[in-house]
């Protein structure tokens, strides 16, 4: 008799859990999809403002709405996908950087949204989610960075699935998406290949059913690229599109960021982590020196604007790394009496 007189009180407190737990939900999805709105927002107004960099893909997706391919036409160390989508975004909106806008800003949105949905699963804290999502929207990255958040994102979100509960048709869809990061670009491929690695090992230690496992995904992704590598095959050769990336990565990682690969073979940590200055981050601009310009002269302009210099062409002309960018320091730079002029420096 006592249960049953309990049992109107047992529902009551059930509904009224089962109201909270929806508003709950309710709330938490409101507050991803506010992020995920912040970074389409945030990443339009930025690609309001192109750069350079940016016109690069662009071009590539005007190629191939000319009907160039890739490989037979063109070179360029992005993947089909990343001026693809840009293609097909100029056929839906037009000819205009509004397509390369919806495409950055659809990208962001749903990486906050699974940056935000991930970590609150993972933590249980809507506050930890919300604050990895906004660390995202505030990184800023340029536009045509956007497959850096979009595939990594995406990436951790299959990883954890992998994880908690690894099955033969999730370590395929991992296999499928390190597919599609290679259509962006073939070294985000090359690294989701690890983290997939790292996954199945993380699931099932150095077992032979972690090596049966990491065979499925290869498997997949191998059949999902081979249309690209037997396009370079039919074009360029396997042999020159692998010698022509490797070139290019080579010439983007030593040349144009002046950094160096670690040392080999690998005998101390400063090998592989260094930690350097801000001048070797800093942006890289010319001098062109007066002729009549004397060395003292110059070494003292060198100082006076923090200026590291890292190359020259020429008696008069040298390349420099300037970790000072003030406005104020920029002005006075390219007044100096004995700077007759200077590359690198948007002088407006």
């Amino acid at each position: 008799m006592r249960s049953a007189s309990h049992a109107p009180v047992i529902v009551d407190a059930q509904v009224r859990w089962g109201v909270f737990a929806a508003w709950r939900s309710w709330r938490t999805a409101m507050v991803g999809m506010a992020l995920a709105a912040a970074a389409a927002i945030h990443q339009a107004v930025i690609a309001s403002t192109p750069t350079n960099d940016d016109y690069m893909h662009l071009a590539l997706a005007q190629q191939v709405l000319a009907g160039d391919w890739p490989l037979r036409d063109f070179f360029d160390v992005y993947g089909v996908l990343m001026y693809g989508i840009s293609a097909f975004a100029q056929l839906v909106f037009g000819h205009r950087l509004l397509s390369e806008a919806v495409v950055v800003g659809v990208a962001l949105a749903l990486s906050a949204y699974l940056v935000f949905s991930l970590v609150r699963s993972l933590t249980g804290s809507t506050v930890a989610g919300a604050l990895s999502a906004i660390l995202l929207i505030v990184a800023g990255p340029r536009g045509y960075s956007y497959p850096k958040m979009f595939i990594y994102a995406v990436a951790a979100m299959l990883w954890w699935r992998y994880v908690s509960a690894p099955t033969r048709a999730r370590v395929m869809v991992l296999g499928a998406w390190v597919a599609v990061a290679f259509y962006w670009r073939a070294d985000h491929g090359v690294y989701l290949a690890l983290g997939v690695a790292l996954a199945v090992v993380a699931a099932h230690g150095m077992s032979r059913l972690a090596a049966v496992r990491l065979a499925h995904a290869a498997a997949v992704s191998l059949v999902a690229v081979s249309p690209m590598l037997l396009l370079a095959a039919a074009t360029i050769g396997l042999r020159s599109y692998v010698e022509s990336g490797l070139t290019m990565v080579n010439a983007q990682h030593t040349t144009s960021n002046t950094h160096t690969w670690p040392r080999w073979p690998v005998r101390r940590v400063s090998d592989v982590i260094r930690l350097d200055g801000v001048e070797e981050f800093a942006p890289i601009v010319g001098l062109r020196w007066t002729e009549d310009s004397l060395p003292d002269a110059r070494a003292a302009v060198l100082a006076r604007y923090e200026l590291t210099p890292i190359g020259g062409d020429g008696p008069s002309v040298q390349t420099v790394r300037m970790a000072n960018q003030a406005p104020e320091t920029v002005r006075a730079l390219i007044n100096e009496p004995i700077v007759a002029d200077t590359a690198g420096i948007d002088r407006s």
